[in-house]
């Protein structure tokens, strides 16, 4: 696969960030310090990935921005979380999207938030999604799919990332 790649000039990193700054809102403002290098890596038509001084920090997947498990665990990007049960986590990581009866607790959210999927044991991200239901209707609900599986520890983007 060839990757087009190219580093941004201050002008396009500038509407990125106001970008990202309407979705995210302030915390979107770590994402891309001032005076940073930006390199924008197209994947395919419907992702691209934004490195920031060569750190994975963003992915930009059919148009919704979601950032990098490199951003959280740097803690340059605090999401909303759901912790799952271990034995939800190998589906996970394998690109299954999150179901309702793998999701111990979660944090409060509305459906279209961009969420952190944590393991149980150890609390870490083990990747991102877009909820598909508010943190209410997971808490209640017994069955259905929670979480859209978007990004994921060693997915093709982490491995990007680590090359």
């Amino acid at each position: 696969m060839k990757l087009k790649r190219h580093f941004m000039k201050s002008s396009d990193i500038k509407k990125l960030r106001k970008k990202v700054l309407e979705r995210f809102g302030d915390k979107g403002e770590s994402l891309f310090p001032r005076k940073s290098r930006v390199e924008r890596v197209k994947i395919s038509d419907k992702e691209i990935a934004y490195f920031v001084d060569e750190h994975l920090q963003l992915l930009q997947i059919n148009e919704e921005f979601i950032p990098s498990l490199f951003a959280i665990y740097e803690g340059n990007f605090a999401l909303p979380a759901v912790c799952v049960d271990h034995g939800a986590v190998k589906a996970f990581l394998n690109g299954a999207d999150m179901m309702v009866p793998g999701i111990k607790k979660s944090d409060k959210f509305t459906e279209g938030n961009v969420v952190a999927v944590n393991e149980e044991i150890r609390n870490k991200p083990i990747g991102v999604g877009i909820a598909l239901m508010n943190s209410d209707e997971i808490n209640s609900a017994s069955h259905g799919k929670a979480i859209k599986n978007l990004h994921y520890l060693k997915d093709k983007y982490f491995q990007l990332a680590m090359k």
